[in-house]
């Protein structure tokens, strides 16, 4: 009756993933979890910063890997969310995502764009 099974399934499945876009060289945006801290069940908060951590620690050992660290940078709590992990439709928390993603995005904008065109060159899809 317990479906919480740690946190290796995950990491196997994003390390699979990470693994099959490297070799492909699609450019990969890894983020955390924006957990709501004020919820109730610090069972699900502890799981899904096991899960934040899992993904970090992957961004950092990837090769080429970029990261935004959504948990970091964006307080959660009932200000912004109605449960664990669903922000508010009502306040600026999706946006707030949103803002993030486009920075990261932006940032590295033209190491991909440099990346593709040398996919080109080389004959490369």
């Amino acid at each position: 009756h317990d479906p919480y099974h740690g946190v290796q399934p995950f990491r196997d499945h994003l390390t699979s993933l990470l693994a099959i876009a490297q070799v492909r060289r699609i450019p990969v945006l890894l983020s955390t979890h924006v957990v709501n801290r004020d919820e109730p069940s610090k069972r699900q908060v502890a799981a899904i910063d096991e899960i934040n951590g899992v993904t970090r620690s992957l961004a950092d050992e990837s090769r080429g890997v970029h990261f935004a660290d959504a948990d970091a940078e964006i307080p959660g709590s009932n200000e912004l969310m109605y449960d664990i992990c669903h922000f508010r439709t009502d306040r600026d928390g999706e946006q707030r995502l949103i803002d993030l993603f486009a920075r990261t995005i932006r940032l590295h904008m033209s190491d991909w764009i440099a990346e593709r065109g040398r996919q080109i060159a080389s004959g490369g899809e």
